[in-house]
């Protein structure tokens, strides 16, 4: 399931057959330093316990057994960057958030620009964006990029 909200919980069953598990993807903060303060994970637990128990209270038994953490790229405008970097190298990279779709895309579209031999896209539809826009400098993105995921968050209402 993916959310309406870019923001709410995306949840994903996975069964190879042996095993069956739930992944589920549901913060996000900003950590310019690419570091996790050390208390941050025990509190992004509570929240995922939380958020996990009340979308799903009859699975009150079942405990997490793993958590991590991912990075994401940004960028200020919300579009991806996909397209030749320099002669012969081809990039699909900076989502915002939305790897395995845009990621996708973005990739099918990238090998469509590297072949000289692809004559009809696989994505008719694709249309290049903009460029992406950096962030904002620091300490500006990260009080800005806090307030914002808050208020975000509180969008997300019952989807996180």
């Amino acid at each position: 399931m993916t959310p309406a909200d870019p923001l709410g919980s995306t949840v994903r069953s996975i069964n190879n057959g042996i095993e069956h598990r739930l992944l589920i993807r549901n913060r996000c903060t900003y950590d310019p330093t690419m570091t996790l303060p050390s208390n941050r994970l025990a509190k992004v637990a509570v929240d995922h316990d939380q958020s996990f128990y009340k979308r799903f209270p009859m699975l009150k038994d079942v405990t997490m057994q793993y958590r991590w953490v991912g990075r994401l790229c940004l960028s200020w405008n919300n579009v991806w960057a996909v397209g030749e970097v320099a002669e012969n190298l081809f990039s699909a990279c900076c989502q915002n958030g939305l790897g395995a779709t845009k990621g996708t895309i973005a990739g099918v579209v990238a090998a469509e620009k590297a072949s000289e031999k692809m004559v009809e896209s696989q994505i008719p539809d694709f249309v290049q964006q903009n460029f992406p826009q950096k962030l904002l400098p620091e300490p500006l993105m990260s009080l800005s990029a806090s307030a914002y995921l808050k208020f975000r968050e509180l969008c997300a209402g019952n989807e996180l």
